[in-house]
């Protein structure tokens, strides 16, 4: 049976946002056995783990698909979910070492949020009342997932290809921080990957990325402590 064939174009809402929920579920216990967090069966090995990150991955497919026949949402929320299910198969390509597969899932991902925030700027873009109910806190945006992708990039050791990734990154990010203020954490997500990335080649390089990014999100904790007081 096809992908195409198995859809239920009847799905509604909350069925859709219950088999993204299962998803991060699981994805949830496969890292904390992984992390050891939780009592491992015996019988489960690294490639036992490999076939439980493979299994969701199977399960995404069909659902990227699916959010198009969801009448229930809107638009935009079909905008959403589409990407965020693209990252979210990234990221399992990429837990399961598979980096070449996650590159081209994340850009995907990161360049359909792109048009999307052209629209719904971050971080309006994001359904965050589903987010945490159904999602455990998890969610997507452009500048995430640039990072996300530029990383694969580095895994595969293409350098020249990762640092460009990573700089364009924070170059997106502070047009948009200008554009929309509230974007400000993402800013300074871009700001701290790039840090990361480049702490060994370039460290002073290195150094002021990841100050001006502990500076951002210290203004963002005193903007939101000013707010609730």
């Amino acid at each position: 049976m096809t992908i195409s064939a198995a859809i239920n174009t009847s799905i509604t809402k909350e069925e859709y946002l219950l088999k993204i929920k299962d998803l991060h579920t699981h994805r949830r216990y496969i890292e904390l056995v992984a992390q050891g967090g939780e009592e491992c069966p015996d019988d489960l090995t690294e490639e036992g783990l490999m076939d439980m990150m493979q299994e969701n991955f199977d399960k995404i497919k069909p659902l990227i698909l699916e959010v198009t026949e969801c009448d229930e949402m809107s638009s935009n929320d079909r905008i959403y979910w589409g990407n965020h299910l693209n990252a979210f198969a990234g990221y399992l390509l990429t837990r399961a070492s598979n980096y070449e597969e996650a590159e081209r899932f994340y850009l995907s991902a990161a360049q359909g949020f792109e048009m999307y925030e052209e629209v719904v700027p971050y971080p309006h873009s994001i359904p965050w009342n589903d987010i945490e109910e159904y999602t455990g806190g998890v969610y997507a945006h452009a500048t995430k997932v640039y990072g996300y992708y530029a990383s694969t990039l580095a895994f595969q050791e293409k350098e020249a290809e990762a640092n460009e990734a990573y700089l364009e990154n924070i170059t997106r990010a502070r047009i948009n921080y200008k554009l929309v203020p509230e974007s400000i954490e993402a800013l300074s997500e871009a700001l701290f990957r790039a840090g990361e990335h480049f702490r060994f080649d370039r460290d002073k390089d290195a150094l002021n990325y990841l100050k001006e990014a502990v500076e951002l999100l210290e203004n963002v904790t005193s903007l939101k402590e000013s707010i609730a007081a």
